[in-house]
């Protein structure tokens, strides 16, 4: 698919996607119209196209940052503003545990292992983190730092 075509099949739902907020009924017309423009871009992605031309050939009506972020939310298959979940278990007597086993390891070679355990037992990291003192950012990069 070409920038052309593309930007051909979005440009009609353009002003009506405009009107689309947060979560609205799947049938409302906003909706419907915001859908078939993530369609359109997901499919031209996937087929290989370029967003930065698919960009220049909406001259403006959609910015880069936009088909980007649209792209992004499409491959996740996860709406445009939904809410961000937290995972894993914030019962305080199992976070004070994986928080007292994490700081056990603190200063050793297993210390990003014993994140990435209490993280693969489905214990909330940021809860682990706020009792530890520590940021979550912390803990994640050295989890990941570790495999």
């Amino acid at each position: 698919m070409s920038p052309e075509e593309a930007a051909g099949q979005i440009r009609p739902h353009i002003d009506e996607a405009k009107n689309a907020r947060g979560r609205q009924d799947k049938e409302h017309p906003a909706r419907v119209a915001s859908d078939a423009i993530n369609a359109v871009i997901l499919r031209y992605d996937k087929a290989g196209g370029n967003l930065t031309s698919l960009a220049r050939e909406l001259e403006g009506e959609l910015s880069l940052a936009t088909l980007r972020r649209r792209v992004r939310v499409a491959r996740a298959d996860r709406p445009i503003g939904g809410a961000v979940r937290s995972h894993g278990s914030k019962d305080p007597d199992e976070v004070a545990a994986a928080a007292e086993r994490i700081v056990d390891a603190r200063g050793t070679k297993g210390y990003g292992a014993a994140i990435a355990r209490e993280y693969d037992a489905g214990i909330n990291l940021r809860a682990v983190a706020k009792i530890m003192g520590v940021s979550y950012h912390s803990l994640y990069i050295t989890m990941m730092g570790s495999s």
